[in-house]
């Protein structure tokens, strides 16, 4: 970070902190607020251009120098708080929404009065600039997503107010209409504007919420692999080590020295690879290989004194993946044989279904509790496979217990 300003001051001028700091979601709140600012302040100073000179009195021309602009920077500001009332910022500014529509049509009579009985064709367009204050509001009052009949009906409200304004004017027919005109596509630019602008602003505030979100899953899920792979890597090697350090210790009080020597050498071997695993898993780095773990399971099993058959094909092509998930799964199914069973044998068998490799891992001897198949363990294991297209069963009858994993043994295309 800290060689980055230099190479971005060589790149070009350096932008206001006010503007750097912000994410690109407010950039775009932040220009759309200003918008609704220049879009009523320009409507008004048009308006007041207008008028000013056409009043017969300074007294006039000074109030709707003051005045107009005056009125546009209210509906900009009200705009804006009605901007963000639609992205829930703060409480909907009624109150301000009324005084701007309020305002506006006290500033009509200005309007009519600047306004001659028989204008040139030129004062008649300045004349719509005059009257589109009136339409202003418009843009404020459609800002929180109102539904589209209402926008209609203040869309017509609008225009008849301009062509009642001209009517009264003294106008002829054809200048009111033209006027009318005018002034429907003004009220409905406004109309549209305000509509897209809190419509827009809205879903990229809910895109942003929803990128936090997925930014919090993501670390969730890497929480949940992280305490799923620990677990394992924990669950396997603390029955191993509880299993040796048991058996050197009766080793020892019958004497055999050298055996319980053996079996300690083994357990500090098993605390090494223990280690070795969780700095690879703090990493994320750490996989597990099927044929490793079929080793280690019958080594394990029979040191427990539990027969061990394990029954693979010659070959099988299977892709890493696969490899890896199974390897958990037979990393997983000894640990539960150690914990939960008093078994006497343990088979282990790899086979080839189409296009799925199934492997079945069965024990006698299960206890009512594994036999419900409970514990976080198959848990992790059922959502690892998941991710592959996998599934995971068990069954328990009359003391045996059998697991069954079943992944696809190539990448589908």
């Amino acid at each position: 970070m800290q060689d980055r300003a230099p190479r971005d001051a060589a790149a070009g001028p350096r932008w206001p902190r006010w503007w750097t700091g912000r994410s690109s979601t407010a950039r775009v709140e932040l220009i759309t607020h200003g918008s609704f600012y220049l879009y009523a302040l320009g409507m008004a100073v048009s308006a007041a251009v207008s008028v000013t000179g056409t009043l017969h009195t300074p007294g006039a021309d000074v109030a709707a120098v003051v005045l107009f602009p005056a009125y546009g920077l209210t509906v900009g500001h009200a705009a804006s708080q009605a901007l963000r009332w639609t992205v829930g910022r703060r409480d909907r500014p009624t109150a301000l929404m009324a005084a701007v529509v309020a305002v506006a049509f006290l500033l009509l009579p200005l309007v009519l009065r600047a306004h001659p009985a028989d204008p040139p064709q030129d004062d008649e367009l300045a004349y719509v600039f005059a009257v589109g204050c009136v339409t202003l509001p418009l843009a404020v009052l459609t800002v929180g997503a109102v539904s589209a009949p209402r926008i209609a009906g203040m869309v017509a409200a609008a225009v008849a107010v301009v062509t009642a304004a001209g009517a009264v004017a003294g106008l002829a027919a054809g200048p009111v209409a033209v006027n009318a005109w005018i002034a429907f596509w003004l009220a409905g630019g406004a109309a549209l504007f305000g509509r897209l602008s809190g419509w827009i602003m809205q879903i990229m505030w809910e895109l942003f919420d929803a990128r936090d979100t997925r930014a919090q899953l993501a670390v969730a899920e890497e929480r949940l692999r992280f305490a799923r792979d620990l677990h394992d890597v924990m669950g396997r090697n603390l029955s191993v080590l509880a299993l040796r350090s048991e058996l050197a210790a009766r080793l020892a009080r019958r004497g055999a020295t050298d055996a319980a020597a053996a079996q300690m050498e083994d357990v500090q071997r098993t605390a090494q690879e223990a280690q070795a695993e969780i700095r690879a898993v703090v990493r994320g780095y750490r996989e597990a290989d099927l044929a490793t773990e079929l080793s280690g399971a019958r080594g394990v099993l029979e040191s427990a004194g539990i027969d061990c058959v394990i029954d693979t094909p010659r070959h099988v092509a299977l892709t890493p993946a696969a490899q890896v998930a199974l390897g958990w799964v037979v990393r997983e199914a000894t640990t539960n044989v150690l914990r939960h069973s008093d078994a006497a044998g343990c088979e282990i068998r790899l086979r080839v279904d189409g296009e799925r490799a199934v492997l079945t891992v069965a024990n006698n001897g299960a206890r009512p509790a594994a036999q419900q198949g409970a514990g976080t363990g198959l848990t992790g294991l059922r959502e690892r496979l998941a991710t592959l297209g996998g599934t995971l069963t068990t069954r328990a009858q009359d003391g045996t217990f059998v697991l069954t994993a079943s992944v696809p043994r190539q990448e589908e295309r």
